[in-house]
C-alpha cells in the first residue's frame, strides 16, 4: 500500500533509501555528483527547522521525493514553501505520483496555515510547468527572472 511520509518519520534505513534515490536522480539528469558531498548536504538540511520532504513509498521502498523549504516572501508579505527538487523514479514516471505529492504538499501547506506556495521550472522539455499548471499553480509575471551564477575557483 502506497504511503506519505515526512522525511523526519522515516527510520534510518528508508533515510538511507531516499538518499540513494536522490543520487539516482543525478544520474537521471547526467549531472556529476560528489556522494560524500551530497550526503552531508542532505544530513545538514535534515537538521535545520526550514527544510522538509515529502516521500512517496510503495512498501517499503521509496518512489518518489518533494523537498521543500519555509520561506518568507516580501512581495506578498507573506510565509511560504517553495518547492525546490521533485524526483520519481523514472520507471514509475507518468502514473500519478507526482500529483500525489503535489497534492499532499498542498495539503500539508493548508493544515499548517501557510497561503503561498512556489516554485521554479523549466518552461521546456518534458513539460513540467504544464504538469504544475494542470495542478493549480499559476506563472507569477510579477518576478524577475533569476539569474543563474556560479562561483568561480
Amino acid at each position: 500500500m502506497p504511503t506519505i511520509k515526512h522525511i523526519r518519520e522515516c527510520t534510518a534505513t528508508e533515510q538511507q533509501a531516499i538518499f540513494d534515490l536522490y543520487c539516482s536522480s543525478f544520474e537521471y539528469y547526467k549531472v556529476e555528483y560528489d556522494d560524500t558531498k551530497q550526503r552531508a548536504l542532505i544530513d545538514t538540511l535534515l537538521q535545520s527547522d526550514w527544510f522538509d520532504a515529502l516521500i512517496y513509498f510503495d512498501e517499503t521502498t521509496p518512489l518518489a521525493y518533494c523537498f521543500f523549504v519555509k520561506t518568507y516572501t516580501s512581495l506578498h508579505a507573506a510565509m511560504g514553501l517553495r518547492i525546490e527538487e521533485m524526483f520519481v523514479a523514472t520507471k514509475f514516471q507518468n502514473q500519478g505520483i507526482g500529483t500525489q505529492l503535489v497534492k499532499h504538499f498542498v495539503q500539508h501547506a493548508e493544515t499548517t496555515g501557510v497561503k503561498k506556495l512556489f516554485l521554479d521550472t523549466r518552461t521546456s522539455g518534458d513539460n513540467p510547468f504544464l504538469f504544475y499548471q494542470r495542478l493549480g499553480f499559476k506563472k507569477n509575471k510579477d518576478l524577475i527572472p533569476l539569474i543563474q551564477l556560479t562561483q568561480c575557483d
